[in-house]
Parts: C-alpha cells; sequence; structure tokens
C-alpha cells in the first residue's frame, strides 16, 4: 500500500488543488491526533492528511 510519506506521492499531494475545510471535533479527540502527530514528528495537520491518505487508498482498492 502506498505510504504518503514516499517523495512521489507526497509530490502528487503537493501539486494538487488545494481545498480548506473545518470540522469540529471534541477536545479529547483534538488531545490524542496531538500525542499522535508529536510521537512522530510531525504536525497535526499532517498526521490528519496521512492518515485520511491511507484509508482512502484502502477504499479504493476495494
Amino acid at each position: 500500500m502506498p505510504k504518503a510519506t514516499k517523495k512521489s506521492d507526497i509530490k502528487v499531494l503537493t501539486e494538487q488543488e488545494i481545498k480548506h475545510t473545518t470540522l469540529d471535533l471534541p477536545a479529547s479527540f483534538m488531545e490524542a491526533l496531538d500525542r499522535a502527530a508529536m510521537r512522530r514528528g510531525i504536525t497535526r495537520q499532517s498526521l490528519i492528511k496521512m492518515w485520511l491518505y491511507e484509508q482512502l487508498n484502502k477504499e479504493n482498492e476495494r
């Protein structure tokens, strides 16, 4: 399965048109996201993008 950490994947992601969204989450979710991101040494936004990218790839394989 492709990972968003490969240079070729990052290039594909960064060359796409960007659209913005707002997402309301419980504070406990935000804290858990922050901890998970910190463990990986990345930002919360990068973590969310990475997880969404991976999940969408799984869905597209079905």
